[in-house]
């Protein structure tokens, strides 16, 4: 036979900003009775509506705090060489997919124009890529894995949003490249550089080369 007792208890109280949050579980206690094993004693937990969306509303709360306090941005490399692999080289042009939001969007961090990364022109979209898709398959290695730089260039965030490419949203890219809401500060941005000439590479070993031999000589001076 079952005795049902009803136990009202204080599920949480808790204090975020100047909002209260409280509330009360009622839990009926069963003394379970058999024949062949000895009583045992099982909880029940029941929540009001009211208590419910009180419950709700703590764990928002709590999301909201936990969001707040993590880190922006705890994977930055925005000190560090840029990792060759999140660059895409389509004929003479380098392509970094630097950011989840608009490049001179401040709200959700910019796109740092480093390593000679500049905003694209309408001309150079048009020169490396045909439409959307083109930009889809030169940036994804998967249908699921993107190939994303904004941790090396984005100054708050540390990711990109697929789904955004995937539905044409590039900011400030020319239609067919471009073909939703590529004004808009949440937008994926890219960035471009020229592919550097290789008489640049053998003029930088070379201007490297003749700086050190200088600094050997004023040593042994």
């Amino acid at each position: 036979m079952a005795l049902p007792t009803s136990v009202a208890l204080t599920a949480f109280n808790l204090v975020v900003g100047d909002r209260h949050f409280n509330g009360a579980a009622t839990l009926e206690c069963y003394a379970l009775t058999t024949a062949a094993k000895p009583p045992i004693s099982v909880l029940k937990p029941k929540l009001s509506e009211g208590n419910m969306k009180n419950f709700i509303q703590v764990l928002v709360a709590l999301a909201a705090i936990l969001m707040l306090h993590a880190p922006a941005h705890a994977l930055s490399e925005l000190n560090s060489p840029i990792d060759p692999k999140v660059i895409v080289t389509v004929g003479d042009l380098q392509w970094v997919w630097s950011g989840p939001c608009a490049p001179v969007e401040p709200s959700c961090g910019t796109s740092m124009q480093r390593d000679n990364f500049t905003i694209p022109t309408a001309a150079q979209w048009l020169s490396s890529f045909a439409d959307t898709a083109t930009v889809v398959a030169a940036f994804t290695t998967t249908p699921f894995t993107g190939i994303c730089a904004s941790p090396w260039f984005n100054t708050a965030l540390d990711h990109c949003d697929l789904m955004d490419l995937q539905m044409g949203s590039i900011w400030n890219a020319p239609s067919p490249i471009g073909t939703f809401e590529t004004q808009n500060a949440g937008a994926e941005a890219f960035l471009v550089r020229v592919v550097p000439e290789p008489e640049t590479y053998l003029m930088l070993v070379a201007g490297l080369g003749l700086v050190a031999a200088i600094a050997r000589r004023k040593r042994s001076t």
